[in-house]
C-alpha cells in the first residue's frame, strides 16, 4: 500500500542547486529557482542522492545488499551509470546483472523536488497574485539568495589571475520533498540509516556548500512541516 513520507532537509549553511546560466554581469553561476522564486533541490538530484548513499552503505557492510538501491530507486537510468558513464554496470552480490540504458524498471519511491514548507510557499503565491504586492515578495524572495565569490588558488596559495567567478548560494533552511511508496519496516530502517551517509545537498559539495541533515518523517510535507512549526513555536 501507497504511503506518505516526507524527506526534511535541514540545511546548516549556504548552498545552491545550479541551473548552469548565469544572470548579468554580476552572477557567472545562478541558484535554481521554483515558479515562485524560492529556492528548490530537484527530485532527480535527490533520487540520486539517496542511491548513491544506499550502494555506499551497502559497499560498508550496512547490511543490506546493492539490490537495495535498484528495489527503492528503480535502475537503467543515468544514476546506473558506472563512474566513466558506461551503459553496463555489474552488481556481484546479488547476483550478477548487466544494465542496460534501454532496460530500465521503476523504483518503489517516488521522490518529488524539494522546496519550502508549504505555508511559506502560500504565502508568496499570495503576494504574487496581487499586483500590489508582487514587489514585496520579489524582494523578499531575493533575501534568500547572495552573491559568493570563489578564486582557484595555484601551489603557491596565490590567486591565479582571471579565476575571479561569482556564484549564487541561498541561506540555511529547511526544506521538505513528499515521497510516496510502499517501505517495508526493514527497507524503511535501512533507507533511514543510509540517509546518515549524506553529509551535503546540492552544487559545490566539494568546496564546503550544502551541509546538510536528511531524515525521513511519517505524512505529507504539508502535515511534516505543521509539526516542526508548532515544536518550534511558531
Amino acid at each position: 500500500m501507497t504511503q506518505d513520507y516526507t524527506l526534511k532537509i535541514e540545511l546548516f549553511g549556504p548552498w545552491r542547486s545550479g541551473t548552469g546560466r548565469g544572470r548579468g554581469a554580476h552572477v557567472d553561476a545562478e541558484a535554481l529557482r521554483d515558479s515562485l522564486g524560492l529556492p528548490m533541490l530537484p527530485g532527480k538530484q535527490l533520487k540520486g542522492l539517496i542511491r548513491h548513499a544506499l550502494e555506499t552503505g551497502a559497499a560498508l557492510g550496512g547490511g543490506w545488499g546493492f539490490a537495495l538501491a535498484d528495489q527503492l530507486c528503480g535502475f537503467g537510468d543515468a544514476s546506473s551509470l558506472d563512474a566513466r558513464g558506461r551503459e553496463g554496470v555489474t552488481r556481484e552480490d546479488d547476483g550478477q546483472r548487466n544494465v542496460s540504458r534501454f532496460e530500465t524498471t521503476q523504483g518503489a519511491l517516488a521522490i518529488s523536488s524539494a522546496r519550502l514548507a508549504p505555508d511559506l510557499r502560500a504565502y508568496f503565491a499570495a503576494l504574487l497574485s496581487h499586483e500590489g504586492t508582487k514587489t514585496r515578495a520579489h524582494r523578499e524572495a531575493s533575501a534568500l539568495f547572495y552573491a559568493q565569490r570563489q578564486t582557484k588558488i595555484d601551489e603557491r596559495g596565490l590567486v591565479e589571475p582571471g579565476t575571479l567567478r561569482t556564484i549564487e548560494v541561498c541561506v540555511p533552511l529547511t526544506l521538505y520533498a513528499h515521497v510516496q511508496g510502499a517501505l517495508s519496516a526493514e527497507q524503511r530502517r535501512d533507507l533511514e540509516q543510509s540517509l546518515k551517509l549524506i553529509r551535503a545537498v546540492g552544487s559545490n559539495t566539494t568546496r564546503g556548500l550544502g551541509r546538510a541533515q536528511l531524515t525521513l518523517c511519517d505524512g505529507a510535507p504539508d502535515a511534516v512541516a505543521a509539526r516542526d512549526a508548532a515544536q518550534e513555536g511558531r
